[in-house]
Order: structure tokens, then C-alpha cells, then sequence
């Protein structure tokens, strides 16, 4: 008896303690808010975290709730700007363009 009481006090611990690490571990969305193609800036939402983006090289981190494997680099080329979610083995997962000369994002 004292068994089972122990199974059903500590399972529903277990589930979330596991929800929790697979949350962690996914991968942060990445999104432009907004963008002001007259002054070359972007609004980027990374995870949690958003930022206002001029045109300058830099690194973005998603927020607490992300697990620490995930970094967004931004650099330059131009008038365009480049996006990089890179892991930390060094590996890009993702890739976003925005062009402000031609107002595009791809």
C-alpha cells in the first residue's frame, strides 16, 4: 500500500520535471516584429527576447526558458542583413535575409 501512495506522489512530479527539460532543449523561434526600411532596423524576436537590430554585426541569445545551445549572429553584407541561428557546435540551423535596399525578407 505504502508503495503505490509513493507511485502516485511521485509520477505526476516525474512528468513535469521531463516536460520542463523537453521544453527547454527545443529550438527558439525566430521572427521580425517590424522593420524600418528608411533607417535600416529590424525588430527580432529570438525566444524570448526581443531586440532592435541596426545594421551592425552582433549576437542575440533566446532567453532563459531556451537551453543555452542556440545563438542568433546578425551580420551585414551591404544593405542587407544577415540571420543566423547557430547551435554550439558551430553548425547554422537556420537563415534569414532581410534586403533593405529591395525591402525584402527571405
Amino acid at each position: 500500500m505504502d508503495l503505490k501512495k509513493i507511485a502516485l506522489f511521485t509520477l505526476p512530479i516525474l512528468v513535469v520535471v521531463g516536460g520542463v527539460i523537453l521544453i527547454r532543449r527545443r529550438m527558439p523561434s525566430l521572427q521580425v516584429v517590424s522593420t524600418d526600411w528608411d533607417n535600416n532596423t529590424a525588430v527580432i524576436r529570438f525566444g524570448n527576447n526581443t531586440q532592435d537590430i541596426p545594421l551592425a554585426t552582433g549576437e542575440m541569445n533566446a532567453g532563459y526558458t531556451y537551453s543555452k545551445r542556440y545563438t542568433l549572429n546578425y551580420t551585414p553584407m551591404g544593405k542587407k542583413m544577415v540571420f543566423k541561428i547557430v547551435d554550439s557546435d558551430g553548425k547554422t540551423i537556420r537563415e534569414m535575409t532581410i534586403d533593405y535596399f529591395s525591402k525584402l525578407i527571405y
